[in-house]
Formats: C-alpha cells, sequence, structure tokens
C-alpha cells in the first residue's frame, strides 16, 4: 500500500465527513432521529 497517496485522500474525506456533521448538528430541527 502507498500510505503517501492515500493519507490526502483519507484527509479530505474525514473532513468533508466533519462538514457533514457539523450541518445536521447546526439545524434548527436538531433531533435525535436525525442522527
Amino acid at each position: 500500500m502507498n500510505y503517501d497517496l492515500m493519507i490526502p485522500v483519507m484527509r479530505r474525506l474525514a473532513l468533508q465527513a466533519g462538514e457533514e456533521i457539523m450541518e445536521i448538528y447546526g439545524k434548527d430541527d436538531f433531533a435525535v432521529k436525525l442522527k
């Protein structure tokens, strides 16, 4: 495995996932069903 190629991709995906998660937590109608 070439970790030098994988690390930037994994980092980008983690940042995108974090943005989506924070968008859900920031909604006004945040409820358990959204989790």
